[in-house]
């Protein structure tokens, strides 16, 4: 059966109410088929689902339903909502994961970086001008074989941290600058 709004509904008062298994339930419930969504409730539920994935300890479960919740809010409601929340760290974070997860795997799954890029995307879109989601972007568009993406996000990371320089010597901008440069080549 597919989800309807009313799923979506109460699995927001059940979340509030703090009750994590008729919230998962329901909005997993609701997400189901999201074309039988109100579009409105499509990003609503996703975000939901994220804040019950946070209340659980499940962040980066948290993160990827954020992520989706992005990926559905046509009118950027959602977006400013999450801005000023732990979202674009956590966001970030998972995407660090992801990259990290990829190059360690020897021959990178073009699966977990397709997902590290989108992850990093919205966490640029949240907060452009925290220099390290286009670094961290940059590495995986590098992985991907995407040089003139890395190059860009190289050259943007190292603009926004000249612009505003870190308190102390920050040892990753030289490694930026040496990545950037060795694209160059």
């Amino acid at each position: 059966m597919a989800g309807t709004d009313a799923d979506v509904t109460t699995g927001v008062v059940a979340l509030n109410q703090g009750d994590y298994a008729k919230a998962f339930l329901e909005l997993q419930q609701g997400l189901e088929d999201p074309s039988t969504l109100k579009p409105k409730n499509v990003p609503k539920a996703w975000y939901n689902l994220g804040q019950a994935f946070m209340a659980t300890d499940r962040p980066v479960e948290a993160a990827m339903a954020y992520a989706n919740a992005l990926d559905a809010d046509i009118d950027g409601a959602w977006a400013k909502q999450m801005q000023a929340t732990v979202v674009p760290q956590l966001l970030l974070q998972t995407g660090l994961i992801a990259l990290s997860e990829a190059s360690n795997a020897g021959t990178p799954d073009p699966g977990v970086l397709t997902e590290a890029e989108r992850l990093l995307t919205h966490a640029i879109a949240l907060i452009p001008e925290q220099h390290t989601g286009y670094d961290l972007r940059g590495q995986v568009r590098d992985l991907q074989g995407d040089k003139v993406g890395a190059q860009a996000d190289y050259t943007r990371c190292l603009e926004l941290a000249e612009a505003s320089p870190p308190a102390s010597p920050d040892i990753l901008l030289a490694y930026v600058a040496y990545r950037s440069a060795l694209l160059k080549r």
